[in-house]
């Protein structure tokens, strides 16, 4: 039955993002972050380290953290690295959705890093068609001693679902190892499972690590993590439920289609070390960008 005032197709499409409902997991996360050297093929991440180290920061280490929604703007985002100060003075940045195509010669994160002096790791998360991929990436005015990728839960949400992963790098900064975890958490999932698919990356983190990313947190609860129904005021019970990880380990580099490309936009994060002071800033949002 359709709801009085509603017209069929609004009704039908309605009915639809309910039916959807919270998919089930397909599989719970990854149990350790595997080291770049053991990942091959398409998904193969990118570790640079070929910049001089910079002068020790006085006290404060500054972390950026910028969703950059492809990085199709690549001229105007090296611009904003050069220009607006909250950028320019960052030691760490953390970037998510970051694209790379054979195309291009190299990924968008090594043009990016390569452009404002700083090395960089970038790991993918899936692949488009033509060979080119999707990702993460870290950036650091210091060396960059080893990075690894963790499989995050997956929620099958019908459309546009996605792998996520956690990208850990581990940065010398002096005398100090420094470990920095980046994230990306899905969108249309509610409260309860954000913090399942966010708990490996918690769990494997160490004490003085800092975390932080883009984690798409909402202020309303999605029925059936499809579409927006009120106000969040409490956390909801989850629903999904995971089945094993042999189907999803199998697929995890199959190629996925070409979204429409978004501008750069950026995400606030906290990020902090309990070993050390830390501050945080996002980068600027460029003229025609929308969140995600």
């Amino acid at each position: 039955m359709i709801a009085a005032g509603l017209r069929p197709s609004i009704g039908l499409a309605f009915a639809a993002a309910l039916a959807a409902a919270c998919a089930p997991a397909d599989h719970g996360g990854g149990d350790r972050f595997v080291p770049f050297a053991e990942i091959e093929g398409v998904l193969q991440p990118e570790l640079q380290n070929d910049m001089p180290p910079a002068a020790l920061p006085s006290g404060t280490l500054r972390v950026v953290t910028y969703n950059v929604h492809f990085a199709d703007e690549l001229t105007a985002l090296i611009a904003a690295f050069s220009d607006v100060p909250s950028l320019t003075a960052a030691d760490l940045v953390f970037l998510q959705e970051v694209d790379a195509h054979p195309s291009e010669g190299a990924t968008r994160a090594a043009k990016l890093a390569n452009s404002i002096g700083m090395n960089h790791a970038y790991a993918p998360a899936w692949a488009y068609s033509d060979g080119g991929t999707h990702g993460l990436a870290v950036l650091s005015r210091f060396p960059i001693t080893s990075a690894g990728v963790l499989d995050l839960p997956y929620y099958d949400l019908r459309v546009n679902s996605e792998r996520r992963i956690a990208l850990r790098a581990t940065i010398q900064v002096g005398e100090q190892e420094l470990a920095v975890v980046v994230v990306h958490l899905d969108t249309r999932i509610n409260v309860n499972d954000r913090l399942n698919q966010l708990a490996p990356a918690a769990r494997l983190a160490d004490a003085s690590c800092i975390l932080g990313g883009d984690f798409n947190t909402l202020p309303f609860v999605l029925p059936g993590a499809s579409s927006p129904c009120c106000r969040r005021t409490r956390s909801r019970p989850s629903t999904c439920r995971r089945r094993s990880t042999s189907s999803w380990r199998a697929t995890a580099s199959a190629p996925r289609p070409r979204r429409a490309a978004r501008r750069p936009t950026t995400r606030a994060s906290s990020a902090s070390s309990s070993t050390r002071s830390t501050s945080a800033a996002t980068g600027p949002r460029a003229p025609g960008s929308s969140g995600r």
